[in-house]
């Protein structure tokens, strides 16, 4: 279930009175005497949302949203992400920033501040980190912003001005006399920052003068010390590159994915981790491959050893770090545009510009969804658009990395330019059930089981690593076991069992030996569950071979009494020398 908060004054959205699951701001200018509104704002108001914006100092909040709202119209968006757990931050092309300062509990607007410090300075990218801010511009110029007080996480919203800025423009390696839309990343200890630009195999350069290795080079790597920025290695990319960013977990870790096109037509996209070491770099890992089209969309997950690509022909596509590689499945809708993966790494969103967004787990499965309505027909397919009066483009989609009490806030942010699409920025927040309100794996298997998807929820089993996620993995085989044995045993279900303990016994790489002593014992009484299972419903053979990869004399001399009772002296007498054996 979704909930969906347009955070916006104007009149282009459309909501039914008796839709207790979307929202948008109403102005009290306009008041409505009919009663089903006045019963939605009510309900609005006693969970503690915000019917309308109040307009009391200092804060002003109603005109800071038309203020906000006419900038959408009027400005491109260079940048729109989260600073922090409550804050987003919105660059316009124009310089201005705009940070916004979000209650996750309901999705409301606290405070809106306007930043002009940057405004009539142009860039193209632009990157702002607790210490530092980079702005880079099409020439081989970048400019570097050290802040004497930093920025805190989660403190009070604070103008530049108060930061005491120090800024110094530099120039940086590139080729001389090309406009390039330079991209940056800065790595996860924000020490490094990474520079980059798309380029070709046939880029030619003149003969004189001669140009630098590291002028050809289309990644720069470089060290940041306040408004300082030091050369410590760069490369030029083998194929066209798609994105090169540093990893969010590790300082030192590049990734990369690049699109090869060969002289037949054939498309092959590779991953490649690399690392720095002493201002060296080195090629830890490869994966290429062939996909049937060219890739309009590529997504790293976030515990970053999950790659997700959708093709311009509806493909869809996961490769993980251990070289297991998904079919391809077909989207429902082929021009995908944007994906985004849930923090808890279990589930992608993937949209088109319409604003039809569809959900699918790890094995590309694919979810039913809704809204909070009065329409209770889940389907596969969420459409945001039925909400506006006009075609709507989706811009970006973006998570808070942080799970509350209440559900997992999901970010949209949906502007654009105005001739295509000037819209309201959306929220959007998962319902969930439970708890600690997460979508973790064995969370998917409970819902997968709750309505009766047994074959997913094994299938999403087998694609959980034991050894990063050893308890998940516990827990949902013990979840599918338990499910399962409660019913009436068939080929069917018998196979599902068999395919669920395979993701132990049978793993798709080895377990580490901290694994097996860890999980072992466990998942052989699960095991033992199933041998039994089996007995009753007189599978004896199969029962047969588990006991000899469980090799335990008690359930050899159980098939040996019970095969006794049922005159089937073979099978009684095999299973007797086993237990000898032992």
């Amino acid at each position: 279930l979704h909930e969906v908060h347009f955070w916006t004054l104007k009149d282009c959205i459309s909501i039914n009175d008796t839709d207790f699951g979307s929202f948008t701001y109403l102005d009290k200018k306009n008041p409505s005497h009919c009663l089903l509104l006045e019963g939605k704002k009510s309900y609005i108001e006693k969970k503690g949302s915000l019917y309308s914006p109040s307009n009391k100092r200092p804060k002003r909040l109603k005109d800071s949203l038309r203020e906000l709202e006419e900038l959408l119209d009027t400005h491109r968006i260079l940048s729109f992400k989260w600073r922090d757990l409550s804050c987003i931050q919105i660059i316009l092309s124009s310089g201005l920033q705009i940070t916004v300062k979000v209650n996750l509990l309901n999705g409301d607007i606290d405070e809106i501040c306007f930043d002009k410090f940057m405004v009539g300075k142009l860039f193209s990218q632009y990157l702002l980190l607790l210490g530092n801010a980079v702005f880079t511009y099409t020439d081989n110029q970048v400019t570097v912003v050290y802040f004497s007080k930093p920025l805190l996480k989660c403190q009070n919203i604070k103008k530049w001005n108060v930061l005491e800025p120090k800024m110094q423009s530099l120039e940086i390696c590139g080729p001389a006399g090309r406009r390039l839309d330079r991209r940056i990343s800065f790595n996860a200890s924000e020490d490094m920052v990474l520079v980059w630009w798309k380029c070709s195999r046939d880029e030619v350069y003149p003969w004189s003068p001669v140009v630098k290795d590291e002028d050809r080079a289309n990644v720069h790597i470089y060290q940041v010390n306040a408004t300082n920025l030091d050369l410590v290695c760069f490369f030029r990319t083998e194929y066209d590159p798609i994105e090169v960013f540093f990893s969010s977990k590790q300082p030192n870790i590049i990734h990369t994915i690049q699109q090869k096109i060969s002289h037949k037509g054939e498309v092959t996209l590779e991953w490649s981790i690399i690392e720095i070491r002493y201002s060296q770099l080195e090629t830890t890992y490869v994966l290429s491959l062939l996909l049937p089209t060219h890739p309009c969309v590529v997504s790293l997950g976030p515990k970053e050893d999950k790659l997700f690509i959708a093709c311009i022909d509806g493909s869809l596509l996961i490769a993980d770090c251990d070289n297991h590689i998904s079919d391809f499945v077909k989207s429902t809708f082929v021009n995908t545009s944007l994906a985004s993966w849930h923090p808890d790494d279990c589930l992608i969103l993937i949209s088109n510009e319409k604003g039809q967004m569809q959900w699918y787990d790890t094995t590309l499965s694919p979810l039913k969804s809704q809204f909070t309505s009065e329409d209770s027909t889940p389907s596969t397919v969420l459409d945001l658009s039925v909400y506006f009066k006009y075609q709507p483009t989706l811009l970006n989609i973006i998570w808070v990395a942080v799970i509350l009490s209440t559900g997992s806030p999901l970010r949209i942010g949906n502007t654009h330019t105005r001739n295509i699409f000037s819209g309201p920025i959306a929220v959007m927040k998962l319902v969930c059930r439970g708890r600690k309100m997460k979508l973790t794996s064995d969370v998917i298997v409970n819902q997968y089981l709750a309505t009766g998807y047994v074959e997913q929820a094994v299938n999403l089993l087998l694609t959980i690593d034991w050894d990063r996620n050893g308890e998940v993995a516990l827990a949902s085989l013990q979840t599918i076991v338990t499910y399962l044995i409660r019913l009436p045993l068939n080929p069917f279900r018998e196979n599902l069992l068999e395919k669920a303990l395979g993701c132990y016994f049978n793993p798709r790489k080895p377990l580490s030996d901290s694994v097996e002593e860890e999980y072992g014992d466990s998942v052989h009484d699960l095991a033992r569950r199933f041998f039994h299972h089996l007995l009753r419903y007189q599978v004896l053979e199969k029962a047969y071979r588990l006991a000899i990869d469980l090799e335990e004399y008690d359930l050899f001399m159980d098939i040996h009494n019970y095969c006794k009772s049922i005159g089937n002296s073979d099978l009684a007498l095999a299973a007797l020398e086993k237990a000898e054996e032992i």
